[in-house]
């Protein structure tokens, strides 16, 4: 089997994603063998991107609110404790 990016260059691992056949260039470029085909084209990655930064400020908005009051909480607990001493 020949790498499926460089078709001159035998594979010597498959994308762990699609089972395309990888060079040793092509399978050294990430942490595991993977191929270009999970990058996808320009505009699907960048609307993924935003999707996640989406996401992210909207579990945000809801978590932020619960964790500072539990700070503040502890903060209390704290100082009562400390005065006991």
């Amino acid at each position: 089997m020949n790498c499926f990016y460089h078709p001159e260059k035998e594979a010597v691992a498959q994308c762990t994603e699609c089972n395309k056949g990888l060079c040793n260039e092509c399978a050294t470029r990430f942490n595991k063998p993977i191929c270009d085909v999970i990058s996808g084209d320009g505009f699907a990655m960048l609307a993924f991107f935003f999707l996640k930064i989406i996401a992210v400020l909207f579990i945000g908005a809801f978590v932020t609110p619960f964790y500072l009051l539990y700070c503040i909480y502890k903060i209390v607990k704290i100082s009562i404790l400390l005065k006991k001493i």
